[in-house]
């Protein structure tokens, strides 16, 4: 599963793609384990061919990234589609 990750102030957003199984166990354990909450499912649906390249990836906003790109906004106010544009983007640096 493709699975890119980025917290920002506190919020943590994440793309998720693989197998329809896969995901309903992965969904299933996340929505039973106590340490998750407040999660929301923003969009669900087939995709023909991976949309994420990288396996895994983690990324934060550096204060100037979170001001350039988030303009005020928090990753909870984000659409799906703005998330994954996010999430897809090179300017958001591999943290370690």
């Amino acid at each position: 599963m493709a699975a890119p990750l980025l917290f920002h102030e506190g919020e943590a957003a994440q793309v998720i793609e693989g197998a329809r199984a896969d995901l309903d166990r992965l969904m299933s354990r996340l929505w039973k384990d106590p340490r998750h909450h407040n999660i929301r499912v923003l969009d669900d649906r087939p995709v023909m061919q991976r949309r994420m390249r990288e396996p895994a990836r983690l990324c934060a906003l550096s204060t100037q990234q979170a001001a350039d790109i988030l303009r005020g906004r928090r990753l909870g106010d984000l659409s799906s589609a703005d998330l994954e544009k996010l999430l897809s983007c090179e300017h958001v640096r591999m943290v370690a």
